[in-house]
């Protein structure tokens, strides 16, 4: 769901995303690091807002959670595990652009291992 004006430029907006796999940046993670994203995925609840300021301005505002689900990077010398997960949860988190504000109220990693 999602509200839009033009004149002031406002954006109200919901965004749920269920099970959206990581793998496919691979290729712009290896030009940035030396490891191999083996897998995961990805699970957003957002409500985001974008308004325009007096100073004309566009502030932007992100309330939500975010999970990372069974996540695995790789060595790429000999494709060794360097660390994995079941469970990366950020929640309640508050985002603010202009000025950069981050608050994340509560984060859990469920059985993390590294080998």
């Amino acid at each position: 769901m999602a509200t839009f004006t033009i004149d002031p430029i406002a954006a109200n907006m919901s965004l749920n995303i269920k099970g959206l796999p990581l793998k496919p940046i691979q290729p712009y993670l290896a030009e940035r690091m030396k490891a191999i994203l083996a897998s995961g995925s990805l699970n957003v609840k957002w409500q985001g807002q974008r308004e325009e300021s007096q100073g004309r301005e566009l502030k932007t505002a992100f309330k939500g959670k975010l999970w990372v689900n069974k996540f695995a990077l790789l060595d790429t010398t000999n494709a060794e595990e360097l660390i994995k997960w079941d469970t990366l949860y950020m929640g309640e988190m508050d985002v603010l652009y202009a000025p950069l504000f981050v608050h994340i109220s509560e984060i859990s990693l469920r059985n993390p291992t590294r080998e």
